[in-house]
């Protein structure tokens, strides 16, 4: 069993009805945010709503894990963002292999100019954790540093918790040769960028589990339909 976290705004209700709208619909969510709407399952992480509220946001949500009991049922715990899509049917068929001892991201290592040697799963691409696992750990810290995920990996290192990187996520990354026209013609270009993608193209978004910046909802509803699809050969 699992549950999404959902990391988001309340200024990003558009992106959250996204989400609820196709591949949210029928699973167990909570969106982590900061003022609450009251439109959807919420919990409150920090009462700033600029970008580096994201650290404190996930430092508060994870203290409430380590703390309580509300998600002691679950195996897993699902962040990703609001702009993004879960591959649900092939992240369901990695569940019942996936080590609980291990946090499952993609590995941003290098990447955080002021500190190389940490590494840390890309939020962006969203990772995995379990409750269970973060109950064996010390409280998490906000380190100032505007990251959420950099935080996380700061709090995996000290708490010596490798992260598993053989889940392939975030299968948006060669894609982003249509980034420039998608975000100036908006809407209005997901039908003729989708009418260029080859069967090779297809393939490789059904074999990743995240896929993020889907920012356009007909791109999201696309994205939805296509990955519970049976996979192509």
């Amino acid at each position: 069993m699992y549950k999404i976290v959902l990391k988001t705004s309340h200024k990003h209700t558009e992106r959250v009805d996204n989400c609820v709208e196709t591949w949210l619909s029928a699973l167990d969510y909570v969106c982590l945010t900061d003022k609450l709407t009251g439109k959807y399952p919420e919990i409150s992480g920090s009462d700033k709503d600029d970008y580096q509220s994201n650290e404190e946001k996930t430092v508060t949500f994870i203290n409430l894990v380590r703390t309580t009991d509300q998600f002691d049922k679950y195996d897993w715990l699902v962040f990703i963002d609001d702009d993004a899509i879960l591959n649900i049917p092939l992240f369901e068929t990695f569940l019942p292999t996936m080590d609980k001892s291990m946090v499952y991201g993609y590995s941003m290592k290098g990447s955080y100019t002021k500190n190389p040697e940490i590494d840390y799963p890309s939020g962006g691409c969203g990772y995995f954790i379990s409750p269970q696992l973060i109950k064996t750990c010390e409280t998490m810290s906000v380190h100032g540093t505007g990251y959420e995920d950099v935080s996380m990996g700061i709090w995996l290192r000290d708490n010596n918790i490798s992260i598993n990187s053989t889940i392939k996520l975030n299968g948006w990354f060669p894609f982003q040769r249509y980034f420039n026209d998608l975000w100036t013609k908006g809407d209005s270009y997901v039908e003729e960028m989708i009418s260029e993608f080859k069967e090779k193209d297809v393939t490789f978004l059904h074999k990743h589990v995240t896929h993020h910046y889907i920012r356009h909802t007909s791109f999201m509803k696309y994205l939805h339909t296509l990955l519970n699809e049976k996979s192509p050969k």
